[in-house]
């Protein structure tokens, strides 16, 4: 089974198949619901990179509603590992989520418990020995429309005693981008190390046209952090991750929408700098046809090395709704290691995909694709260069 507390903070079991990740649990889980009061309580065990199940997971989950706008909630999730000598490392939360006409807000607060940690690295002189923060805020005026987030998480990673399995995963505050390039380099969440920020605006100028803002700012925490201390490190604050967004939409009629996007980002993990324009436009035809036409480039500096070059992605797409798609996507990267010696390189593939029976997805890919990250709310995956034939088929029940 899977279970996700709040918003994810202290405990989010789940499965996301596009990143290959799936920390179920084994055991038991009760959920009891009341008027506004809604009770769960669980123990269970994940499977570690081993395959094995040795951890013992226990957490329960209290949510009231108290009134029609105003929740509170409270949650607390330890695990036992097997290993001999192993401390307890459990988390704690408590939560609120109140609405105010056109205001919507979210804010949890928890505190991480270890002894062994405590004792070794603290000297028992701080009672908790990790703390996190993550607080929202949604609103709507007419055609304006916008959402704040905030974070703090400070060695506040709940994972299994061989580091295998995440028990939790806090929210990642970063957007998320449909676009290729776009996705080519970012930033892991790290729930031990950060502190930061996201905005993001949208407003409808009239019925076709519609823009959208966006910026974030992730940083490292300080030296007084309950991180470092705990290693017994010094190292100074530096910018994780800024990225800037604005996106124009425009339906010229029920035949064509045009969607143009720029974006600045800068990544702390390759330490890379990079610009990206991107341009998409969607052709609707007999009801149930779409062909998207997307062209994205991308300027890319290594502050390593300080080398730069760029990278350019076509993809051509339709779809027949519902079950029906077929996509190309080409690729040119652009690098010039020496002066004067220009290198190329190149990518392409054709994906056929189809949807059977309204609960299976089938697809099979042809040619050559880029290695890669892919990520979704901070968790990612490395896909590497991929040549040949690739079949998948994902079904729900």
């Amino acid at each position: 089974y899977y279970a996700l507390f709040g918003r994810g903070l202290v405990l989010k079991s789940y499965e996301d198949r596009a990143i290959r990740v799936d920390n179920n649990l084994l055991g038991v889980k009760f959920l009891g619901r009341y008027k506004g009061l809604t009770l769960t309580a669980l123990t269970g065990m994940a499977e570690d990179s081993q395959a094995e199940r040795e951890d013992i997971l226990h957490a329960a989950d209290i949510d009231y509603r108290l009134f029609d706008n105003l929740r509170f909630g409270a949650s607390i999730a330890s695990n036992q590992p097997k290993a001999e000598g192993s401390v307890r490392n459990s988390l704690a939360s408590i939560r609120v989520q109140p609405t105010f006409e056109n205001f919507d807000f979210f804010g949890e607060y928890g505190v991480r418990l270890n002894d062994d940690i405590k004792e070794k690295n603290f000297n028992n002189e701080e009672k908790f020995v990790g703390k996190a923060f993550y607080g929202s805020m949604n609103f709507y005026f007419g055609r304006l429309a916008g959402t704040a987030e905030y974070k703090y998480y400070d060695n506040f990673s709940f994972t299994s005693n061989d580091g295998t399995i995440f028990y939790n995963t806090p929210p990642g505050v970063r957007k998320e981008y449909a676009y290729v390039l776009l996705n080519r380099h970012p930033s892991p969440l790290n729930a031990n190390n950060e502190q930061g920020f996201q905005v993001e605006l949208n407003y409808g100028l009239n019925d076709n046209t519609y823009l959208t803002a966006n910026y974030g700012l992730t940083k490292t925490l300080p030296s007084n952090s309950l991180y470092q201390r705990s290693l017994g490190i010094n190292t100074a604050v530096r910018t994780q991750l800024q990225e800037i967004y604005t996106q124009a939409q425009h339906e010229w009629n029920d035949k064509l929408t045009t969607i143009a996007g720029f974006a600045y980002y800068e990544e702390l993990d390759a330490n890379t700098k990079s610009i990206t324009p991107v341009l998409e436009n969607k052709f609707y035809f007999g009801g149930i046809n779409t062909l998207r036409v997307i062209l994205e480039h991308q300027q890319v500096t290594n502050r390593t090395t300080t080398e730069k070059y760029y990278d350019d992605v076509v993809t051509v797409e339709y779809l027949r709704s519902p079950n029906f798609s077929v996509s190309v996507v080409a690729e040119i990267q652009t690098k010039e290691p020496q002066p004067g010696n220009t290198v190329r390189k190149g990518w392409s593939f054709l994906r056929i995909g189809y949807k059977f029976w309204s609960h299976t997805d089938f697809s099979i890919l042809f040619g050559t694709r880029q290695a890669g990250n892919i990520c979704i709310g901070g968790v990612c995956r490395y896909e590497p260069e991929f040549s040949g034939v690739e079949l998948k088929m994902i079904t729900s029940f």
